[in-house]
């Protein structure tokens, strides 16, 4: 095996990079580890043009149960499925920060794989990233690289590279020494922890930059030509004889679309062109189209749809009334973006349980889940699983919300809140996120605040930035960067940005983040409008949650052999879910009602009694030597027939009989559990 190893120190880990002949078909492959975290990532091309109209890469993050030296999965299957969430997110997040750096011609396709071999306690998404720029660097790929990860974490008002606590604010910022891009953040900060975070990262960035262009410099094979094909003279000249510029121009500002101008552009391609140039002669009005958006904004000022730079499109909310059997719901409006969240509330025993390398037998108990159906863009398509869009645009939204929801240990429910988006004009992400706030404030779930979220744009021409405000569909499209930034009225709880570009300014990042907050604002103000409150109680639909607490040493006890006391308990109160932790924190969920009689049981079990306990009992039978009394439920206890009266006994059965209430007190519990009992020491004029 031969090798080549180069290493660099960062925030006093070493990072080690080995190129090694392991993977010697790909293009491009290198070996990154940190501590216990070493990850195989390579780069493929294939060796024809794909034809496509669009540049086909695909980026994979492949998980390893061994990478943890545990055998995972379920009963009866044992090796990976289908992608967990968290590599899912991985992949999409390296497939945003090497997209914008391939050239516009390049329609080969491209493969970057990063194989997870040993998982420890370092960022994978730090490691795929970075992997996936040398790997491309280092190969005959066309790749404008290298782009350089920082994962920085927030440990007071100073930075580290590496996240400890789970609740910690987290940044992943991608650049390079002319700019950045792409973004993730997750956590309450303000505007200016960002502006630290990014000029914190900047100095990283250009400490990698130089690191892997020595790499390159050494290990990088020549890069394959890309020929930029001249669009052919007949679609100029029919684009010029139909004055297509000139309606792109006349349509940006007014209510016209310039989806509407496309669609006359493909009536006259296909009446008059040849088949086989279509694909050039859509290409051809797309770039004029984007050019035309961006000319447009940045010299006069002129959005697609008339509005000003910072204006945001008509708002409206509604919180609850609209679908009787979920427990909350949220309808937010944002222009023709329109999106639904339904909140669902669960006892403990439904939180997910995460089952991957990276969150191996973890329970979740909070999920935001983010449905996009091919009508809420007017299109027909499949439906079924979710694919990686959907995936990663509710998470954003789950980063968002769940920094403002209460503790488990304060509201032991399990959440689940699922949007709908039933019309999509640009930033439904956002949308959700402003809908999910509306669903759990209907829903009752303790709140103090709303979160709301924006999308921010950008447009160049000429070496100038503008930025704009709550994008919609065409300026997405067509635009230079999406930046979303969610949060509460004075904080920012997640933001995410990728870009078209090959790289945006920092100080154009500050600025768009600048105003979405103060963009954010406004939107919560609607909210706040409609409700601004999480109301006083929870649905009445919605389970009651019990928590009790026993002693760790009658866990067992409760549960029985085999489940049968713990069954019992369930069956005979009707209580949907009882759930025991290792420190005997027991959550029943249920109807009140059931939950009330499944606390009783539970207690009567699970009571710790101590000497001096005053109890009324049921005489359960008679010995010679004494009674036994039944209390507190099932317990029974003897009293001796020298505990029964100050006065002589002879014969038990002159003083009680069986089925009598009488008072007793623990007068002695012993070493193997049982309790003796006074009826003397409670009431000495008992018998009397």
């Amino acid at each position: 095996m031969q090798e080549k190893k180069y290493s660099i120190d960062i925030d006093g880990n070493t990072l080690d990079v080995v190129f090694s002949d392991l993977a010697v078909n790909a293009n491009g492959s290198v070996m990154l580890s940190v501590g216990k975290t070493k990850v195989l990532v390579t780069a493929c091309m294939s060796n024809s043009d794909s034809h496509l109209p669009y540049f086909p890469l695909t980026v994979d993050f492949e998980e390893r149960f061994y990478s943890i030296g545990r055998i995972l999965g379920s009963r009866f299957m044992r090796r990976e499925g289908r992608p967990s969430t968290n590599a899912t997110l991985t992949s999409r997040m390296t497939d945003r920060t090497i997209r914008p750096l391939f050239p516009d011609a390049f329609h080969r396709e491209v493969q970057i794989v990063t194989t997870c071999l040993s998982l420890g306690d370092y960022d994978t998404d730090f490691l795929s990233i970075l992997g996936a720029s040398l790997a491309l660097s280092v190969s005959d790929i066309p790749f404008s690289g290298p782009v350089s990860p920082v994962s920085l974490t927030l440990d007071g008002d100073s930075f580290t590279y590496q996240g400890i606590k789970e609740d910690a604010v987290k940044f992943m910022f991608c650049g390079s020494e002319s700019g950045i891009t792409m973004i993730e953040q997750e956590g309450f900060i303000d505007h200016k922890q960002f502006v630290s975070a990014v000029k914190k990262a900047e100095e990283t960035i250009k400490n990698l930059h130089a690191f892997q262009t020595k790499i390159i410099t050494e290990q990088g094979k020549k890069k394959i030509e890309v020929k930029t094909k001249e669009t052919p003279k007949e679609i100029v000249d029919l684009f010029e004889q139909e004055q297509m510029e000139g309606k792109l121009q006349n349509v940006i500002g007014t209510e016209k679309t310039i989806y509407d101008i496309k669609n006359e552009w493909k009536e006259v391609i296909r009446e008059k062109l040849e088949n086989d140039l279509f694909d050039q002669a859509d290409d051809y009005f797309e770039k004029k189209a984007e050019a035309m958006v961006h000319q447009k904004a940045v010299k006069e000022g002129v959005r697609v749809d008339g509005r000003d730079l910072d204006q945001i499109r008509q708002l409206s909310a509604k919180a609850g009334g609209f679908v009787d059997t979920v427990h909350g719901t949220g309808i937010f409006y944002r222009g023709d973006t329109h999106v639904l969240s339904a909140l669902t509330l669960g006892g403990p025993g439904d939180a997910l349980m995460l089952n991957t390398p990276e969150e191996p037998e973890k329970e979740k108990f909070f999920m935001h889940h983010y449905n996009f159906p091919p009508f809420a863009a007017g299109e027909t398509g499949r439906i079924g699983s979710p694919n990686r869009r959907m995936i990663g645009h509710g998470a954003l939204a789950e980063k968002a919300i769940a920094k403002i929801l209460p503790s488990q240990s304060s509201f032991p429910y399990t959440i689940r809140i699922v949007s709908e988006c039933l019309s999509s004009n640009g930033s439904t992400s956002m949308a959700s996120v402003c809908a999910s706030s509306l669903a759990l404030m209907d829903g009752g779930v303790p709140i103090k605040e709303h979160v709301a979220g924006i999308s921010m744009g950008v447009m160049t021409y000429d070496g100038k930035y503008v930025v704009l405000t709550d994008i919609q569909g065409p300026e997405d499209h067509y635009g230079g960067m999406d930046l979303k930034v969610a949060g509460t009225k004075d904080k920012i709880t997640a933001i995410q940005m990728d870009t078209k570009l090959q790289s945006v300014p920092s100080d154009v990042i500050i600025e768009a983040v600048e105003k979405a907050n103060a963009a954010k604002n406004t939107v919560i103000k609607t909210l706040d409008s409609e409700i601004s409150a999480h109301r006083t109680n929870i649905s009445k639909d919605a389970p009651s949650i019990i928590k009790v607490k026993i002693s760790p040493d009658m866990i067992g006890k409760v549960i029985g052999s085999g489940g049968e006391s713990i069954k019992k308990i369930q069956e005979i109160s009707g209580v949907s879910d009882i759930k025991i932790e290792d420190d005997g924190s027991v959550f029943i969920t249920g109807k009140q009602d059931q939950t009330e009689v499944a606390k009783k049981m539970i207690d009567e079990i699970a009571h710790e009694f101590s000497v001096g306990e005053n109890y009324e009992g049921e005489v359960s039978s008679i010995k010679d030597f004494g009674a036994f009394v039944r209390f507190f439920g099932e317990r029974e206890g003897l009293v001796h027939i020298s505990e029964m009266s100050k006065e002589h006994v002879t014969n038990v059965s002159d003083l009680v009989k069986v089925g009598d209430c009488v008072p007793v007190v623990i007068k002695e519990i012993k070493k193997d559990g049982k309790i003796s009992l006074s009826i003397k020491d409670r009431n000495p004029e008992f018998f009397l």
